[in-house]
């Protein structure tokens, strides 16, 4: 019969609490050097979690800055574009229906007219552009559509003008039309809100905005300008005669112009913002970055010391097992020889 000694017991679990241990501290050390960070944050900042805290806070926040600043870079780069097809349109139809409305020439009246109809319709295209889904022209209404379709315009222009004696009647129902508050195309024709979109927060201090609409005083002279012109399409009795449509596309071109000052300046507008954008996303970066260089410096671990302690730890796990062998090994026939 073999039994085991109280001694022997208690050195066994002497033994064993320390290779516990030996190898706990061994899997933080290989974690911490293949991480190269403390796997304990508690003990890694000496106890002071709160400094921690406040840089996660401030990089979920710069986090979300970041986001919000890229959707309104996205949205000025859009607006440029939809300005910039605009303002082609009004240049060239412009001049096309300047040299038409002085040439007397019937069949270069037609072409003016058609001309001024298809830019009315890339205009309104360009004013019903969406980026992610938000219209960019509507104010408010990010979901609706900025203009009906430029048909749709033309046949409420036609009906209204349909008792007009002259061109110059209807010249003033096409200006009353468009510009006007509460006149037919804020109450028919645009589908967005009165507001443009307020400001979005970029930055703990920053917020900017795009206060321009399908209702921005350009945008309105550039569809009054377009529409007037391709008003000579359509069969109104006081456009019967030839000197008349010339007299229309005339006027039609003094306002593609002062609309192609108005969108330009508009652009410039926008610019701006678009500077601030990229000035605010430049410094949200660099602070980004200084937090992040903080952090990592506060958990961060020395990889040479580290990998010396874990070299201390396997020598010592190495002695633990050898020193256990021998005692494993140990008899009284042995300790008598």
């Amino acid at each position: 019969m073999s039994f085991a000694s109280i001694g022997d017991l208690s050195s066994s679990l002497a033994m064993r609490a320390i290779n516990r241990d030996l190898k706990a501290r061994q899997l933080r050390l290989s974690t911490e050097l293949a991480s190269g960070r403390v796997s304990d944050v508690v003990a890694g900042t000496g106890g002071n979690t709160g400094a921690l805290g406040a840089e996660e806070r401030s990089l979920t926040m710069l986090s979300t800055y970041r986001l919000t600043a890229q959707e309104m870079s996205l949205r000025g780069q859009a607006l440029q574009s939809a300005l910039e097809v605009i303002g082609n349109q009004v240049g060239k139809v412009g001049g096309q229906v300047l040299s038409a409305g002085k040439s007397g020439l019937a069949s270069q009246v037609d072409l003016a007219g058609k001309a001024a109809l298809a830019g009315l319709e890339t205009v309104v295209s360009a004013l019903n552009t969406r980026v992610a889904g938000r219209s960019l022209f509507a104010g408010e209404a990010t979901g609706n559509n900025a203009v009906i379709p430029a048909q749709a315009i033309l046949d409420d222009l036609q009906a209204r003008a349909a008792g007009a004696t002259d061109i110059g009647q209807i010249e003033q129902i096409v200006r009353t039309y468009f510009q006007d508050s509460g006149g037919g195309f804020e109450t028919s024709s645009y589908q967005g809100a009165a507001r443009a979109e307020g400001p979005t927060q970029i930055s703990e201090n920053a917020a900017v905005r795009f206060d321009v609409t399908a209702l921005s005083p350009e945008i309105r002279d550039s569809l009054e300008g377009f529409a007037l012109a391709a008003l000579v399409t359509r069969n109104i009795s006081a456009l019967s005669s030839l000197s008349a449509r010339k007299g229309l596309l005339q006027q039609s071109s003094n306002i593609l112009l002062k609309a192609r000052d108005g969108v330009i300046a508009r652009r410039a507008e926008i610019g701006v913002v678009q500077a601030r954008v990229d000035a605010v996303q430049a410094r949200n970066t660099a602070s980004r970055t200084a937090i992040e260089i903080a952090r990592n410096a506060a958990l961060s671990v020395d990889p040479y010391e580290t990998a010396t302690q874990l070299q201390g730890v396997e020598a010592n796990l190495q002695a633990l097992y050898q020193v256990t062998v021998r005692l494993s090994q140990m008899s009284l026939v042995r300790f008598m020889r």
